[in-house]
């Protein structure tokens, strides 16, 4: 993970070198990553698509295959554990002493969770 005041863009120049699949022929983006991102990208042999609404179009315009991603990709699972771990008042407040501690009750609320999903 970056800054947050570092475009994804410029975060993606640095992922490419780092990827080694061999499956990878496609990589679906939006238009931040027009220029030196494709650019780079073809020098590794993969294809950049960048999808984009109409011009005529205004405001949200759903893309096809996009949002289903989006919507259930690690990002949101993160969310989603986050939101989980919200129903534990101990965890609602950095009350621990060390981060050792904190670590521990974390450990709880998700050895509680699963456990209810067993059941």
């Amino acid at each position: 993970m970056g800054a947050a005041n570092e475009s994804d863009a410029i975060a993606g120049l640095e992922l490419l070198p780092q990827l080694k699949s061999k499956r990878l022929a496609l990589i679906c983006v939006d238009a931040a990553y027009r220029g030196d991102f494709q650019v780079y990208a073809h020098y590794y042999g993969w294809k950049v698509d960048i999808s984009q609404k109409p011009p005529s179009q205004q405001g949200f315009i759903p893309q096809k295959g996009r949002w289903q991603v989006e919507r259930s990709g690690p990002a949101r699972s993160v969310h989603r554990l986050q939101a989980w771990l919200n129903h534990y008042r101990r965890l609602a407040k950095d009350y621990e002493r060390t981060t050792a501690s904190a670590v521990c009750f974390i450990e709880l609320a998700f050895i509680n969770i699963i456990l209810s999903k067993i059941a």
